[in-house]
């Protein structure tokens, strides 16, 4: 720590010193992790693959795949290329009795024999394909929709895992044709392709290369860390702001790279809408500091997008990276884009509101009211809230366009509809209590913490927990622990200040 104190010791505002810490730590999180892996003794660049029905360089393909699989981010990043080039055509035996794979489920757990309250269970790729039957058997007997949600998932990481042996995941270019590599003549030419520098590496396939290997969320998050500590605790919020938009240009650089490759929209599943959302957030923040120069406004909106850039880089078995052909439903990309960009702005102002309030609830379990803060804070949260609401309402009319043109109705009681209409209605009390004076000012702030719970259903919960309906193209794994512990959370700071508030224990 040496030379952090005697950088902060020299002023962070020479821009040099700021510079040299994002490198630092930058390349401190991205050194093993995306250094080009060997296959062999050839080194793998940046060659163009087809798979999945686009063309990608090798090393996201690769990275993607084994990540699916796995669910392993460390032992990916370090060995991900190399362990999937010899499960496709070197070595097969050292990955398939190495490599591993975690099962999450009780229910499994207890199928293979484990104690199902056994934290970590894992099974070498070999032990895993053994287990087809057995899962397949699961799935037919049981009457549990989420087991059998996620015994389909296991079954098709064993597909793609038969598909990567077998040698027929990806195709490379030979002589003018997409071959899958066991069909080239030799070994060499597909050593020869994915090792050159002429094979086909169009712009899009070398921009989605280096946003890989640049990481522009990770720079972005760490710029933004940097700019609150030091520049925050410096008091030089024109700085801040600065930093700010440079982050934010490197977001929206990423997001254009992302939506260029794909064709299409960035916004068709949770990794893109926590994107979005958190780039919102941070707008937000910056606006609302310049209308009412209050220094917490602009650091929330930097907490929030530091935030979901954490989750976009170290969530990955909830946030799936990965971009995939979009679904029929999902190919009216004006009315999606519409929709969903309504929805997130909406969200981000209610995540916005969410944080001013709970740090008011905080501030007040020790301090006294000043009524000068509460109403700042009242006004802030107001604005906050109908952001959202007007969005949120716009949000859903353009949804129903789009479900009309993709199923044939504006509105099916769907659940993801069904609770986007619960979000509104609850936000739309609270600010007629609100104006009707039916809710007093204090009570106002106190109702619009837990009242975001509603918008984490609507955004998380139907996709984790429920995971069922029309919107499942938008259905993940892995964020029930995290959706879980965010309710617990928020539910029981609110419980707390209200017991506290009720005793007057101060």
């Amino acid at each position: 720590m040496d030379w952090f104190i005697i950088i902060f010791k020299k002023g962070f505002l020479e821009m040099k010193y700021f510079i040299f810490l994002v490198v630092v730590i930058v390349s401190w999180f991205s050194g093993p992790a995306f250094a080009l892996q060997v296959c062999g003794e050839a080194k793998i660049g940046k060659a163009a693959v087809y798979a999945n029905g686009r063309i990608k360089p090798f090393v996201v393909h690769a990275l993607d795949r084994m990540m699916f699989v796995t669910d392993d981010k460390k032992e990916v990043s370090k060995n991900g290329v190399k362990n999937y080039c010899q499960l496709s055509f070197g070595d097969k035996t050292r990955v398939l009795q190495e490599i591993k794979v975690k099962i999450y489920h009780n229910e499994i757990k207890k199928v293979l024999g484990f104690d199902h309250l056994s934290k970590n269970v894992y099974l070498t790729i070999y032990e895993f394909l053994n287990q087809r039957e057995a899962f397949i058997n699961l799935a037919r007997r049981t009457d549990d929709k989420r087991l059998v949600t996620i015994l389909d998932v296991y079954l098709e990481k064993m597909a793609t895992l038969e598909k990567i042996l077998d040698g027929q995941d990806f195709k490379i270019l030979i002589d003018n044709q997409w071959v899958y590599p066991l069909e080239s003549p030799t070994l060499d030419q597909v050593v020869t392709y994915l090792t050159g520098k002429n094979n086909n590496q169009s712009m899009h396939v070398t921009f989605e290369y280096y946003n890989l290997l640049c990481r522009p969320f990770l720079i972005s998050m760490v710029v933004l860390l940097i700019a609150v500590v030091v520049f925050g605790v410096g008091k030089n919020y024109r700085m801040v702001i600065l930093i700010s938009f440079i982050s934010l240009l490197v977001q929206l650089l990423s997001m254009i790279v992302r939506g260029w490759v794909s064709k299409r929209i960035p916004l068709s599943n949770m990794y893109e809408t926590v994107m979005l959302a958190g780039f919102v957030a941070n707008i937000l923040g910056i606006l609302f500091y310049y209308r009412w120069k209050e220094k917490l406004v602009l650091i929330s909106g930097l907490f929030l997008n530091i935030f979901t850039l954490f989750m976009l880089e170290f969530f990955t078995g909830m946030l799936d990276a990965s971009i995939n052909p979009l679904m029929p439903v999902l190919k009216n990309n004006f009315w999606l884009g519409v929709h969903v960009f309504t929805v997130m702005v909406a969200y981000a102002a209610f995540a916005f509101s969410w944080l001013i309030s709970n740090f008011f609830i905080c501030r007040d379990l020790y301090k006294e009211r000043n009524l000068d803060t509460t109403n700042r804070f009242l006004h802030i949260i107001s604005d906050a809230l109908n952001i959202g609401v007007v969005f949120l309402s716009a949000g859903i009319l353009t949804g129903g366009m789009w479900a009309d043109f993709a199923w044939g109705r504006f509105w099916g009681w769907d659940p993801k509809e069904v609770w986007s209409l619960i979000v509104l209605l609850v936000y739309m009390i609270i600010l007629h209590g609100r104006y009707t004076n039916w809710i007093n000012q204090t009570k106002f702030i106190f109702l619009t913490a837990p009242a975001f719970l509603t918008v984490m259903m609507a955004w998380f919960g139907v996709n984790y927990v429920l995971a069922t309906g029309l919107h499942s193209y938008g259905f993940s794994q892995g964020g029930t622990l995290f959706f879980f512990l965010f309710v617990s959370a928020q539910l029981m700071l609110s419980v707390f200040h209200l017991v506290k508030s009720h005793f007057s224990f101060r």
